[in-house]
C-alpha cells in the first residue's frame, strides 16, 4: 500500500505545523506578585549600586535649571 497525499492534504498538514510548535503561555502573575517582583528587583539593584564608592565631588551628568 502506497501513501499518496493530495495537495489539499499537504496544505492541511503544513497549516497545522505552527499550531503544534507553539508552547503554552505561562499564566500571567497577579498584581500582588508583580509588585513583589518589582520591589525585589529594586532592592537587588540598590544593593548592587551601593557597592560602588562614588566620591562626593562627582558632578551629575545633568543640571537642574529653574
Amino acid at each position: 500500500m502506497s501513501l499518496q497525499f493530495t495537495r489539499r492534504q499537504w496544505a492541511a498538514a503544513f497549516a497545522a505545523l505552527p499550531l503544534l510548535a507553539q508552547s503554552p503561555q505561562p499564566a500571567a502573575p497577579s498584581a500582588a506578585e508583580d509588585v513583589e517582583q518589582a520591589r525585589s528587583r529594586l532592592k537587588a539593584a540598590s544593593v548592587e549600586l551601593a557597592a560602588f564608592a562614588i566620591p562626593m565631588n562627582t558632578e551629575p551628568a545633568f543640571q537642574f535649571k529653574a
